[in-house]
């Protein structure tokens, strides 16, 4: 997920959009405005929701509700659907159950990690880190509707995910070579290449990639 900042950012611009739209209609329903016009706004914030909130949060269903229906009397729903979602998020009520799960687990697997650096099994060590960022990958796609498999029971790898992912904007051009460089060291550790990395590089990538799962929640 982007983050709450950009989020709101967003959302601000769609909703200037449709402001702007409202003011320029002569209809109260800005039905006079054409249907290509307000169809092409409902798709973007239908869009704005599906990537902000969770595929079974009352935001989604209530988009999903009307989506059979006309755009001019979709819109005005999907409008108050986005209006809810931006305060929601520009409030931080949107840390979900699912969410804390998942820092408790990354958390347990991360304890684990900080232990074998402790005691010396650096390479261990970057194997668990970088199966809990390819996990949290999988689960930012899910969140952003990012496909998982390249075909029916074919999970897709890491970097492709991590590739994907940065298409569907969930991180810019910066992060996704972060993860890349993560993705890299996790390989070598575990394909044996354990001179092409130390100690100290796995305790970044475990300090960075426990940043990159907070700022970026799933």
């Amino acid at each position: 997920m982007i983050d709450s900042n950009k989020a709101v950012e967003q959302l601000d611009v769609l909703l200037g959009e449709y402001d702007g739209m409202a003011r320029s209609a002569r209809e109260t329903d800005l039905s006079d405005l054409g249907t290509p016009a307000l169809e092409a706004m409902c798709g973007r914030l239908r869009s704005a929701i599906t990537r902000f909130a969770l595929p079974t949060s009352s935001y989604e269903r209530q988009a999903a509700e009307g989506d059979k229906n006309p755009a001019w009397t979709r819109l005005p729903v999907l409008v108050g659907v986005v209006r809810a979602l931006r305060a929601d998020i520009a409030a931080g009520w949107l840390t979900t159950i699912e969410e804390l799960i998942h820092a408790d687990t990354f958390g347990d697997l991360f304890g684990q990690a900080d232990e074998l650096l402790s005691k010396g099994y650096k390479d261990a060590a970057a194997v668990v880190i970088g199966s809990t960022l390819e996990a949290h990958l999988r689960l930012l796609c899910d969140r952003a509707g990012v496909d998982t498999e390249s075909a029916p029971g074919v999970p897709k790898k890491a970097d492709v995910l991590r590739a994907d992912l940065r298409k569907a904007d969930v991180y810019n051009n910066l992060v996704s070579q972060q993860v890349l460089s993560w993705l890299a060291l996790r390989n070598g550790a575990a394909h044996g290449k354990y001179e092409d990395y130390d100690k100290a590089q796995v305790e970044a990538m475990l300090r960075d990639v426990r940043g990159f799962i907070t700022s970026y929640p799933a």
